[in-house]
């Protein structure tokens, strides 16, 4: 009887872990507590090595340049994770369509083409 007890306790614990799985939000949402990123940076989660996964800050600093579909579509510069400068908008022909200039992470100006 005690055998069944705990095999049966076993097979809803492992359905349990099945179900929620280490692909799970939750499961993404404790990992990414472990890590404390500076300000302007986000915790990561990327493959590693052949069956692992890291666990690392991303900080947006330099250049950004947004492609969809193999149009660039955004372009913007960011300074220690902070938009910095003008953020250009395309649209699938290559023209601006909106333009939205930052200083120091904060929104100064936008201006959309095309509306009066």
């Amino acid at each position: 009887m005690y055998c069944k007890l705990f095999s049966y306790k076993s097979i809803a614990l492992l359905a349990l872990l099945l179900i929620q799985g280490c692909d799970s939000p939750s499961y993404e949402k404790n990992i990414k507590q472990q890590i404390k990123c500076p300000p302007g940076a986000t915790p990561v989660i990327a493959p590693w090595g052949k069956a692992g996964q890291s666990l690392s800050c991303k900080m947006k600093h330099g250049i950004f340049i947004g492609y969809e579909k193999g149009n660039k579509i955004m372009e913007v510069e960011y300074v220690q994770g902070k938009p910095e400068g003008k953020m250009i908008w395309y649209d699938q022909g290559g023209n601006i369509k909106k333009t939205i200039v930052y200083k120091n992470g904060k929104k100064i100006s936008e201006e959309i083409k095309g509306a009066e």
